[in-house]
Order: structure tokens, then sequence, then C-alpha cells
């Protein structure tokens, strides 16, 4: 099903991988998915960002190493800025977790790997659509372990009460406006808090901070957590 002729209800799905191939399988993936795609394919950066402006998609599926002169991650930023509801899934063949970490600081909510079961992405679509972080287990045991080594030789194991206290808020996609009510404190103190958090965990983002914390037990999953928002 293309995007134009997309049928009410179904899920707008922006393929970007510069393998016809593989742009290829992924249609044929999301055409026999129990949910209801519908699919348009960009070879490109350039591309990609005329697609999104002209057909607003839920989702992207986004190459990892997609060949763009100004990276992924920037194309990751880029997506976002043009259309700020449109999520952005990862997906790859390479283990590139620093690759992975900075589109996750730019924008992508999620990573899988091309080798994945068919009903492993359908459900890393659906939960990215519904504003979760999804990362796929091999990468999300390597995230957490580096970050526990982080926080064991940095930092980032000496989080204070009031930042673990600013920490489970912002898992709970608390503003800083709506922290600093909850707490009883400034919102300039709040970013201070927010500032150093980000420091500590080695996080770009507040959604990086939350899903680095999580993996690595510093928070409890939530099923009602929504998602951060922006600083």
């Amino acid at each position: 099903m293309d995007l134009q002729g997309a049928a009410d209800g179904a899920t707008r799905v922006l393929v970007v991988d510069d393998h016809p191939l593989a742009r290829q399988g992924l249609r044929r993936l999301l055409d026999h998915a129990p949910r209801r795609f519908a699919v348009a394919e960009a070879g490109d950066g350039e591309t990609a960002l005329r697609q999104l402006r002209r057909l607003a998609p839920d989702l992207v599926i986004l190459d990892l190493h997609l060949p763009t002169p100004r990276g992924t991650s920037a194309l990751c930023r880029e997506i976002t800025s043009v259309s700020p509801t449109t999520r952005i899934l990862i997906c790859t063949a390479f283990e590139d977790d620093d690759l992975i970490c900075e589109c996750l600081a730019e924008g992508a909510r999620g990573c899988v790997l091309k080798d994945a079961e068919t009903s492993d992405i359908a459900t890393a679509l659906a939960r990215v659509e519904a504003g979760e972080t999804v990362i796929a287990p091999r990468i999300a045991g390597r995230l957490a372990l580096r970050l526990t080594e982080e926080l064991r030789d940095g930092d980032g194991g000496r989080l204070t009460r009031r930042e673990r206290s600013v920490l489970a808020l912002l898992g709970d996609g608390l503003s800083n406006r709506q922290i600093a009510d909850r707490l009883f404190l400034s919102e300039h103190t709040i970013k201070g808090y927010v500032t150093s958090l980000l420091r500590k965990l080695g996080a770009r983002s507040r959604l990086e901070a939350v899903a680095l914390a999580t993996r690595a037990g510093l928070l409890r999953p939530s099923d009602g957590r929504r998602s951060p928002r922006g600083s």
C-alpha cells in the first residue's frame, strides 16, 4: 500500500535505505505484517527530506549507515525539525553503538537489527509510534554495560538524592517547569540538575538519559511513562 493511497487507520511509513533490496525487503515485511502499513521509499537523505515534507509519514525507518554528507545523526535532527510528529526507528545490520547513541540524541526513538523477526520489527514500530524508546536487546545490553562502567568509573556513580528525584520525574515525561512545581524549586534550578544529570550519565539528550538510566537499572520501567520533553 502506498502512502498517497493509504487507507484510514494505516500507519504511514517512509523507508530510507540506499540499497533497493533492503527497501524492498522491508516493504514486503510490512505488507505481510498483522497491522496495516502504507509504505514509501527513499534511497538517500535529500530524497527522504523531500518525501517527508510531501507525505508527512508517521514513522521513518532509517538505515544507520546511509551515505549522506551530513551524517545519519544530522539527518535524524533534520527529520525531527521538518516533521516533529514523525518518529524515527533506526534499522541496521551493523551494531555501531556510538552512532546509535548519536542518532538517539538527535531524535531517533529506537533501533532494531535487520536480522530481527518480522513480528519484532512490527512490534518495535508500534511501540515507537506510541512514543516509547525501543532498542534491540543485543544493543541495549552493551549500552547498559557501557553506562554501568562509566557510572562506576566516573561521576555518574555519584548521583545525589535530588538528582535521582529529577531523573525519576524525567522518566515520567515531566517538563522542567512541571518538575520545578513538583519539587518546589525554581525552573532555573531544575535546568541545572538536568545539565548535571546529562553530564554524569554521558547522555546528549533527556530521552537518551532516561533510556540509558533505565537499561542500567537506575530507573524502573513504568507502563504509564510518557516520552521526556525537551529542556
